[in-house]
């Protein structure tokens, strides 16, 4: 059976961004930079909304709750469910499902078929799915009731995922209000007193044998979530021949990763020895006392302020500012009272990721048996 006989795919368009009329009204639109922060399977907001005159001023489409968003472009594969009527730029097709499939079935079905849409996709500066490809791709669709043990059974493995996300994200939350309300002693230093400062690097594109599966794995800045917390999951490894050959800075489990160009501030700690590209810098602690307040600091800084907002590469940040950077250091005592309150919070929130991570094992091992 092909996708258009079981599902409408619609387009999506972006409002004159010249116009303020058009912006900040309450209708949800989304984008593919809100999907890359996704981690759950639902998604009701982006980081704007547009107006009813800005809906009305372009092509866009409003689609029901539960249609399928699926990122066509820049990158293939962003994959979520609408929580709510909402509507998305050009980089979208949107699946709205007829009465043959269940819409959580269709997520997990696509899930299994990212590489395959890239395949199917064409363009010359940059691939793109089309509305055609996509309509026309056959799927093996079983009925209602087999749908729905399907969707039952991967769908019990996503609620825990989700519900230690959620905890996670309390977790943190608390970390955060307990350091903004917390008294320090502090002492000005720059963040190059306190710490030995690296930045990472990246191996010639063009020789891809420096990529492999093993040695090293190597994080860019898409693997640092916004508000990122441990380091487990990267897209690609480097071999240990390319970390010596181009002496890449190699991080170690405890390290501090911040990111300072493309995307700036992403804050994350790393839970084993892994390398890094030239968009993030590594700290290591002269002081390893130091590691939960820094991570703390590093989150309540405004890197912003400080970047580059003309770079052509988008916003970026100098790596002589990051060392030069204000840092407020704490006392003994303080950082003593300090770590004591804080650390077995952050040991929940690894305890809880590494959870997730055996869970996602599980995950993709039933969508293996389900879609091959």
């Amino acid at each position: 059976m092909l996708l258009k006989n079981i599902c409408t795919i619609v387009n999506g368009s972006t409002p004159s961004t010249s116009n303020s009329e058009y912006w900040g009204g309450n209708i949800s639109w989304i984008t593919p930079k809100d999907m890359s922060l996704q981690i759950r399977r639902y998604i009701s907001k982006g980081e704007r909304n547009i107006t009813q005159k800005g809906y009305d001023s372009c092509s866009t489409t409003l689609v029901p709750k539960d249609t399928i968003l699926l990122t066509s472009r820049a990158p293939i594969g962003y994959i979520s469910i609408a929580q709510n009527e909402l509507c998305t730029n050009q980089g979208f097709k949107s699946l709205v499902c007829g009465n043959k499939v269940l819409p959580l079935f269709l997520y997990y079905w696509l899930s299994t078929k990212i590489e395959f849409l890239k395949l199917i996709s064409n363009g010359a500066t940059f691939k793109e799915l089309s509305k055609q490809a996509l309509e026309n791709m056959e799927i093996n669709l079983p009925n209602l009731d087999t749908q729905q043990h399907i969707v039952d059974t991967i769908g019990s493995v996503d609620d825990l995922i989700e519900k230690n996300e959620e905890i996670i994200e309390l977790t943190k939350s608390y970390i955060h209000k307990i350091y903004k309300s917390f008294d320090f002693d502090s002492t000005e230093k720059t963040l190059q007193d306190e710490f030995n400062i690296s930045i990472g690097r990246t191996p010639p594109t063009k020789e891809h044998q420096w990529f492999d599966t093993g040695d090293y794995k190597w994080l860019s800045i898409k693997d640092m979530k916004m508000d990122g917390d441990f380091c487990f999951e990267t897209s690609q490894y480097l071999t240990n021949e390319a970390v010596e050959k181009f002496n890449i800075p190699i991080v170690n489990s405890g390290d501090i990763l911040l990111s300072f160009k493309l995307t700036v501030g992403r804050i994350a700690i790393s839970n084993c020895n892994m390398v890094t590209n030239e968009a993030i810098a590594c700290f290591k602690f002269k002081d390893e006392s130091l590691r939960w307040y820094l991570y703390c600091y590093l989150n309540s800084c405004n890197f912003l302020n400080d970047a580059d907002n003309t770079s052509s590469i988008g916003q970026a940040i100098n790596s002589s500012i990051i060392k030069k950077y204000k840092f407020l250091k704490p006392s003994n005592e303080k950082l003593i009272e300090f770590n004591n309150i804080v650390e077995p919070l952050f040991n929940y929130v690894k305890t809880k990721r590494e959870e997730n991570i055996y869970l996602l094992k599980s995950k993709q091992n039933l969508l293996k048996k389900y879609f091959g």
